[in-house]
């Protein structure tokens, strides 16, 4: 079916039927409504207004424009393609990719812009592919004041993290069975009526019990690789992929030292975060709350004293949490500084030997490092201290759990078996929580550094530039001006004229500007005033890619 309003701007298209529309060609069409059934666009005016009613489906062949959408249907696009809406994106749709069935996408391509549009307040359905079901979701950005709908793919540290907390549980559960068994068997021994069959039992089950500890140790560990690898890989992406959306001028919002710092070690320190401290957090939670329902049956005054006792830990961990924060965050603030400083001496080591002022910088760096010492003691002394109270905690609590169940024992209220469970099981009350204290503080150092990465990742970028780089013509300057600080100009108003198929030399003095002009035209510097013109198009207007390659 073709419709052209024969280049009339007010032509309109309904479709009432319930049946599929197929290969519909709308030139010059102002507005289209499909009140049901499916209609496969094959081409359509870009100023169009679409309107989708009772659940009706468009179908879209390869990546189209117009200029708004509406109502409640469904949006389909093929797996590589893009709706690009220049106006409003109104009402509550479902989106699938070509293939889908019964609300089901088919095959979506992860980190793709299916939908953009300039405004309105659309919601978007969307059912991902039997296979990649918890791996893609769809997300709604605002990108450049614009929305986007763009598929991603979901955080797969959950099920890690879930994992490595179940192995975690089955570990303890194995060592409570273990616990009871050896329990028994003394108790059995002071009685003296253990049999061979006994033994025998009691051997069978800790070779189950240390089986299943060990397999369990392994998968946890491994639990904890995966749930990192995946967020240290996508972060590490997200930084590559904002410093090549920053450009060349990208030392103008940030150093380099600084990338390269959050970048390996920032990043690295998130692995203990997401390895470590949050499946431990989840398991500081479970594990007491077991340990409680256990002694329940065995002894209840013992069971509650323990569990009480257990969240003094995370009170500990919350009372030194706002200055640890403030502490961390100067520690980075230190180390990329000190950092900073070490790579711009080695950049410049040929100048300063030339200058002899290498002695003022290595005076200068002596200074920093030593900064940087002393907020790393104050570091380690906070870690030493905060771990000290909760190692006060968790050994007092076992031992008053100790206390009670030999109490509670001499006055007949729990057997000897229970009073040597009860000993054995107390100090597993307060390690989860210990062991979480002590990741606390390697995970708020990856939080700081996290705290820089995102910084970093929300940096303006400098709107893309279309104009290529025009061949064969002249470079000419025209009251240049350029300064790094505000009340220091270094270039003042320079006029330059570098004619085409010339080899130019500036020289002059160190200081007065030479790298700088060179920064500037390689684009690297990107505020200067004045204007720069490449043959007819300024400097400014001509887009990085293109400017590179010239």
């Amino acid at each position: 079916v073709s419709v052209n309003g024969n280049g009339s701007s007010d032509t309109s298209l309904t479709i009432n039927t319930a049946v599929e529309s197929k290969k519909l060609s709308l030139a010059d069409l102002k507005s289209l409504t499909i009140n049901g059934g499916t209609a496969a666009v094959a081409a359509i005016n870009e100023t169009a207004d679409v309107t989708l009613n009772n659940n009706a489906t468009i179908s879209f062949a390869g990546s189209k424009t117009v200029n708004s959408l509406s109502g409640n249907g469904k949006i389909v696009l093929g797996k590589e393609d893009k709706l690009t809406i220049t106006g409003a994106f109104n009402g509550t749709h479902v989106f699938e990719t070509t293939g889908g069935t019964n609300g089901q996408s088919g095959l979506a391509n992860a980190n793709h812009t299916y939908i953009t549009a300039a405004s309105g307040d659309a919601t978007v359905n969307f059912t991902p592919y039997e296979s990649q079901k918890g791996f893609l979701t769809l997300n709604k950005n605002t990108e450049n004041g614009e929305f986007a709908w763009v598929t991603s793919k979901a955080p797969e540290s959950k099920k890690y993290v879930a994992g490595n907390v179940l192995m975690q549980w089955i570990s303890l559960a194995a060592n409570v069975v273990l616990m009871m068994s050896i329990t028994r068997f003394f108790a059995s021994l002071y009685a003296k009526n253990v049999t061979g069959k006994d033994f025998a039992v009691f051997a069978v089950i800790a070779v189950m019990a240390v089986t299943v500890r060990f397999f369990c140790a392994i998968g946890a560990s491994r639990m904890g690789f995966l749930s990192s690898k995946k967020v240290k890989k996508t972060l590490r992406e997200a930084i590559y992929t904002k410093l090549l959306k920053l450009g060349a001028a990208y030392k103008e919002q940030i150093r380099t030292s600084e990338i390269v710092q959050v970048a390996v070690e920032g990043v690295d320190q998130l692995e203990t975060y997401f390895g470590a401290y949050l499946p431990q957090f989840f398991y500081a939670m479970l594990a007491p709350l077991t340990l409680f329902l256990v002694l329940l049956r065995v002894n209840v005054p013992s069971a509650v004293v323990l569990f009480v006792c257990v969240p003094l830990i995370p009170a500990a961990i919350a009372a030194v949490q706002t200055w640890a924060k403030k502490l961390l965050s100067k520690y980075w603030g230190q180390y990329t500084a000190l950092g900073d400083t070490f790579l711009e001496n080695l950049q410049g080591l040929t100048t300063l030997k030339i200058y002899q002022a290498d002695a003022f910088k290595n005076k200068e760096m002596n200074e920093e490092s030593e900064k940087f010492r002393k907020i790393t003691m104050k570091v380690l002394t906070m870690q030493l201290n905060s771990i000290t109270i909760m190692d006060i905690i968790a050994y007092g609590g076992a031992a008053l759990g100790v206390f009670f169940s030999v109490t509670q024992y001499q006055k007949g209220g729990v057997d000897l078996a229970g009073a040597l469970l009860v000993i054995l099981l107390s100090a597993d009350f307060f390690i989860p929580m210990r062991q979480l204290g002590s990741f606390f503080h390697i995970a708020m150092n990856g939080m700081a550094a996290s705290d820089k990465i995102f910084r970093f990742l929300e940096l303006p970028e400098a709107p893309k530039k279309a104009a290529k780089f025009p061949r064969d013509a002249e470079i000419v300057c025209e009251n240049l001006r350029f300064s790094y600080e505000a009340d220091r100009e270094i270039l003042k108003g320079i006029d330059l004229r570098i004619p085409r198929e010339t080899f130019v030399a500036i020289a002059g003095e160190s200081g007065c500007g030479k790298s700088t002009v060179a920064s500037i035209l390689m684009g690297r510097n990107r505020g200067y005033k004045g204007t720069i013109r490449i043959g007819d198009i300024e400097l400014s207007d001509i887009a990085e890619s293109s400017l590179m390659q010239n």
